[in-house]
């Protein structure tokens, strides 16, 4: 059930930009309506990519680094019984479905003490930006880091609490209805990353070169879309692949893959991309640039986790390599010949 939920999940949770057009696609559809081992089906979307783009021993590494990968996602998702199809019916009441990535992660966060002290430091941070008082100091990384005295960690919770930024927040409405076991400090630590993701909305919908400053890295010069988790989700898994012992260039790669995946097919709102790919992605368009950028969130997280920044290619080559074809596009991601 949770490599089923990967991709529905990430279906879901494009709340920005032209996301609320994509929640009803061909990906969604084509999962919702699966028959048989609906895992193993989910991994072979992603493993076709492995063999479209990569060639000879490669292939076989990428498609085990995947394996890896979605168990390491740890999805889950509760269906509403009168509903056939995981599609939101109120657009401020996930009242169709409830999702969650990295479940026993935010599990163990919200009811692990050091949270409660975590959460405040940033939701103090994010008040005194809001207010005024202090509009130069705070980024999100930095902060994060600094209070668990490493990169890991930080990107561990960091994937976990933003995994949705929309004002639905997804991932705490399924705890508040899964029948799971919480901590004591489990109820007050899911308020206040409510609240704060409340105020990470108001700051992304108050100024974009705010979300850049606060949001990314430092050392992430690219402007990125405001969908952060397509970020900070391939950068945890991409650290926590190389972390277990996979190559660089396989943990790199894995959650890329994942995130062509999930782009190709919601290129459509049909089939048509489940497995074969667009032969190109317009990034002269407004539709078709947010696409390109969400790729490259996913790209520069990937890289990021592995300390491998130095290996990115600018985006106007990204973009050049999309609008010509697919296969030039990822060709510039993964600096294929």
């Amino acid at each position: 059930m949770k490599i089923l939920c990967l991709l529905i999940a990430f279906s879901f949770s494009v709340f920005a930009g032209n996301g609320t057009m994509r929640r009803n696609n061909g990906l969604l559809q084509f999962v919702a309506a699966a028959e048989g081992p609906r895992e193993y089906s989910v991994y072979l979307l992603i493993s076709k990519r492995c063999e479209r783009y990569l060639k000879g021993s490669a292939q076989d590494s990428c498609k085990q680094t995947v394996q890896r990968e979605l168990e390491l996602l740890d999805f889950d998702i509760l269906m509403n019984q009168n509903s056939h199809t995981p599609i939101l019916q109120n657009a401020l009441d996930p009242s169709s479905y409830v999702f969650v990535a990295f479940k026993k992660n935010l599990i163990n966060l919200l009811s692990d003490s050091r949270t409660e002290a975590y959460l405040e430091e940033l939701g103090d941070s994010l008040n005194r930006f809001l207010s005024g008082e202090n509009r130069s100091l705070l980024n999100i990384w930095d902060l994060t880091v600094s209070f668990y005295q490493s990169e890991y960690e930080a990107s561990k919770v960091l994937s976990a609490f933003f995994q949705d930024t929309s004002h639905k927040k997804l991932h705490l409405a399924y705890l508040d209805r899964a029948p799971i076991e919480r901590g004591a400090n489990f109820k007050k630590n899911r308020e206040t990353l409510g609240q704060i993701i409340n105020n990470v909305n108001l700051i992304l919908d108050y100024n974009e070169d705010d979300f850049r400053t606060l949001f990314y890295p430092k050392q992430i010069k690219e402007q990125l879309n405001r969908t952060i988790y397509h970020f900070y989700v391939p950068m945890y898994l991409s650290r926590a692949l190389e972390k277990e012992g996979r190559t660089k260039r396989d943990s790199l790669t894995a959650p890329l893959m994942l995130t062509l995946t999930y782009e190709f097919i919601t290129s459509a709102s049909d089939y048509r991309y489940v497995y074969s790919d667009p032969q190109s992605i317009d990034g002269n368009s407004a539709n078709g640039l947010w696409k390109i950028r969400d790729i490259t969130g996913g790209y520069w997280g990937a890289l990021f986790g592995v300390n491998a920044i130095h290996w990115a290619n600018d985006f106007a080559a990204i973009k050049n390599g999309f609008t010509k074809s697919s296969v030039d596009g990822v060709r510039a991601l993964l600096k294929l010949q």
